[in-house]
């Protein structure tokens, strides 16, 4: 049953990201950079635990568990686990983004950006799917949640880059950690609740869902219209890019 319900939740991000990787830009170099971008993203969920770990321990330290519980679980749920992740997601995105040995789009880079995220997703798909029962993997697998998260970064960072605005790299990754955060809170098990977290929870989850259809209308639109997918990054650039 593992087994099954770790397959399922991720039948949707492969499905996302076999159609990022042959739809954005279906020369043999992108997909390579995809295939290794997925593979970097999974791996990055070790460097997640690490240091997910050392900020939980961190906090540990100080006694705003016993002084206020629902302060002491939003530290925890939005620092120790959503900025660790996103902080983490993002720097292996960049990290491929920065090596790519061909010229990036905005398209290409936000693509990029969603399939780290995609790759992080299925590793922590793995775990949750040890105590999790099908119904709720189904739902995880549907929503893809890291994949919206990605696309924000990706589209922001990229949208950036090719209009020169620089305050607005950040945006993404901000908007990410916010949702993230905020959904991770509503999942407590330990805050009294009236209905307003289930609510939240809920409400995020179909968020969720319409991050990754914006995806797709802003890939299928780049591609139909020709836009966005001018290069904006060359190769002898990405080294300077600052992550």
């Amino acid at each position: 049953m593992i087994l099954v319900s770790f397959l399922v939740c991720c039948l949707p991000s492969v499905a996302l990201f076999v159609y990022l990787r042959q739809r954005v830009r279906p020369d043999a170099e992108f997909r390579k950079l995809c295939g290794k971008t997925l593979w970097h993203g999974v791996l990055s969920s070790l460097l997640v635990v690490l240091l997910s770990a050392v900020l939980t321990i961190l906090l540990s330290l100080t006694d705003l568990k016993e002084r206020s519980i629902v302060l002491y679980q939003l530290l925890y749920t939005c620092v120790a686990i959503a900025l660790s992740e996103e902080l983490v997601k993002t720097w292996t995105g960049l990290r491929r983004i920065r090596r790519s040995p061909t010229p990036l789009s905005w398209l290409d880079i936000t693509a990029l950006m969603t399939v780290a995220a995609l790759g992080f997703g299925m590793a922590e798909s793995l775990v949750y799917s040890l105590n999790t029962g099908l119904g709720l993997m189904i739902v995880r697998g549907v929503c893809i949640p890291h994949g919206g998260y990605g696309f924000l970064v990706g589209y922001f960072y990229g949208r950036s880059l090719e209009s020169g605005k620089r305050s607005i790299r950040w945006l993404g990754l901000a908007l990410a950690w916010l949702l993230h955060g905020l959904y991770d809170f509503s999942l407590s098990d330990n805050v009294p609740d009236d209905g307003l977290l289930a609510f939240i929870a809920v409400t995020l989850a179909m968020l969720d869902v319409v991050l990754v259809v914006l995806l797709i209308v802003f890939t299928e639109r780049s591609k139909r219209r020709g836009l966005h997918t001018a290069p904006i990054l060359l190769p002898a650039e990405t080294e300077k890019q600052e992550a």
